[in-house]
């Protein structure tokens, strides 16, 4: 065998390529799992806006009581509401959207009602506590609050967010 002195360099440069491309994937997957830990953590949660917006539940429990005290079927137009917005994709709230091509205008969706309370219950939150309360919160929120007639609370997560989106 005869002796490449070019040999030996090259092989520890390979060597501390090695290294370098080891600490890299290292440092990337750290980075990766620093980005994803808080993402994993934002589950939804009973209570969901007790600090972010105490309020929140109150204005809409006064808003859905209100409309209850003229009409007592906006508690069956509410979930009816909720039902359609969920069924297609999750509770998103794209039946708010108004576009030309949406869910809102949509055949199934047409009896759909209630449009009106979910938007004066979206002002009063946005006056309380701007871009904290998701759309889909909204529905779910109105739609699950316990009413005149009801007695009993209901216990539901909250949190949504959809494409980091807080707005509809």
């Amino acid at each position: 065998m005869s002796y490449n002195p070019f040999h030996k360099k090259q092989k520890k440069n390979t060597s501390k390529k090695n290294f370098l491309s080891t600490k890299m994937m290292k440092f990337s997957s750290l980075l990766v799992l620093f980005f994803i830990f808080p993402i994993a953590l934002a589950q939804l949660r009973v209570g969901f806006y007790s600090r972010s917006c105490p309020q929140a539940e109150t204005i809409v429990r006064n808003l859905v009581r209100q409309r209850f005290g003229v009409d007592p079927t906006v508690t069956a137009a509410l979930l009816r509401m909720h039902f359609h917005d969920c069924f297609v994709r999750g509770c998103d709230a794209s039946l708010l959207i108004d576009s030309t091509n949406s869910e809102k205008t949509a055949g199934p969706n047409g009896s759909v009602r209630e449009f009106d309370l979910i938007n004066r219950i979206k002002a009063q939150l946005e006056a309380a506590c701007p871009s904290t309360v998701s759309c889909a919160d909204i529905i779910t929120l109105a739609t699950v609050t316990p009413h005149v007639s009801w007695r009993a609370e209901l216990q539901h997560p909250r949190g949504r967010r959809w494409f980091g989106l807080k707005q509809c």
